[in-house]
């Protein structure tokens, strides 16, 4: 009797625990929202996504986008072991981001390329230790708001695309803070960023792109650098605070 009893309350314990381990994700479902819980996952169907739990030592990728859709991280990390990308969005589709949420240890934090028939918006979201935090590539189309870079080797808003909109981003102990490259960054729109204590606060080497508001202090190198030649700058600078930088005409 004493046999049976404690078998039926270890299989009790049993379910009891499957069931507290399922409830967050039936109360997600019943949501209507779609719950992400391993690294590697796939999206290629529409709907709203919401990150279920923390994706650690994710290699070569923690979730890579191929739909119209939205993702909630809902307050987890996704953390690579040197892997390649820790979100990787493809900008033919139109794709929301929403944090708080934090991406850390890959080549790139969030990668967006490929397309240009969609637009990849992303919010609120820490890109920690990667190489780059964020990246855009032509010819994808981003917007990128409220977003923090921190600790990136090589930059930690790195764009290469054209009509990006960047605005109220921190970037902060990165190689560079927001990069524009000579090869495809054109008519670009940085406004009210914060780039401080970087090697390069902004480093513009692409052209015609609109330089407005930001703060940019105590950087290493330069606060700001254009990539002009001569006296002339190759982009658009108003209204910004800083210290340093690399030529006469910005402002």
């Amino acid at each position: 009797m004493a046999a049976r009893l404690a078998n039926r309350s270890g299989k009790g314990l049993f379910a009891f625990l499957v069931l507290f381990c399922l409830l967050p994700l039936a109360a997600l479902c019943a949501q209507g929202q779609i719950p992400v819980t391993s690294c590697g996952t796939h999206i290629t169907q529409p709907g709203d996504y919401i990150l279920a739990n923390d994706l650690t030592d994710c290699a070569p990728i923690g979730i890579e986008i191929d739909a119209n859709m939205t993702l909630n991280l809902n307050g987890h990390n996704i953390s690579g072991s040197g892997g390649l990308t820790g979100i990787d969005a493809n900008a033919k589709y139109v794709i929301t981001i929403t944090g708080p949420g934090t991406v850390s240890a890959f080549h790139v934090g969030i990668d967006i390329h490929i397309g240009d028939e969609g637009t990849v918006q992303v919010t609120n979201v820490q890109a920690q230790g990667n190489s780059v935090g964020f990246a855009v590539s032509a010819p994808a189309r981003a917007v990128l708001h409220g977003n923090t870079a921190i600790g990136s080797s090589t930059s930690g808003f790195e764009i290469e695309s054209v009509g990006n909109d960047l605005r109220d981003n921190t970037a902060s102990n990165n190689a560079t803070g927001i990069f524009l490259s000579r090869h495809g960054a054109e008519h670009n729109l940085i406004v009210h960023n914060t780039t401080n204590g970087n090697a390069y606060g902004i480093e513009a080497q692409g052209s015609d792109n609109f330089m407005v508001s930001n703060t940019a202090l105590n950087n290493q190198t330069y606060d700001l650098y254009d990539g002009g030649n001569g006296e002339h700058c190759r982009n658009r600078w108003f209204d910004n605070t800083f210290h340093t930088s690399d030529r006469d005409c910005i402002h």
